[in-house]
């Protein structure tokens, strides 16, 4: 039976882990358009055949680099954050140079893991470091 295959990338989107959300010390963390603009710069083909990726930020030591491929064309990664730091940056800047550095650190690791180039990730990362987006934290 043929299944229908995503040939274009479509989004990177970050999440905060389920079984992280309980160590949170804020009630929600805004950042669309951060990930809108990162995934503007990766659109194109997709990565062999996932066109989502999902990055789960988690506090929780275990679940830092785990990897799932639960659903066909998304691929989870879970990335190691300080949310009690996040939380005492005072900018939205602040906070994006934070993400971004995370987002970037997690790509390192399972990219190459993955065996996709580093190219389009490196100008979403740049592109984002250029300007300023919106990294808003509620309470």
């Amino acid at each position: 039976m043929p299944r229908y295959v995503h040939k274009r990338f479509r989004r990177l989107a970050l999440y905060v882990s389920y079984e992280a959300r309980a160590t949170l010390p804020f009630r929600q963390i805004l950042c669309a358009p951060l990930t809108a603009h990162y995934s503007t710069f990766l659109r194109g083909p997709s990565f062999e055949g996932i066109h989502s990726i999902n990055l789960c930020l988690t506090s929780l030591a275990a679940e830092n680099g785990r990897t799932e491929k639960l659903v066909v064309g998304y691929l989870d990664y879970y990335v190691l954050v300080d949310f009690h730091l996040l939380a005492r940056l005072d900018t939205d800047h602040e906070r994006q140079q934070y993400l971004l550095t995370s987002i970037q650190e997690a790509v390192r690791q399972f990219v190459p893991r993955e065996g996709w180039e580093m190219a389009r990730f490196d100008q979403a990362y740049h592109a984002c470091i250029a300007i300023e987006l919106p990294v808003e934290i509620r309470y």
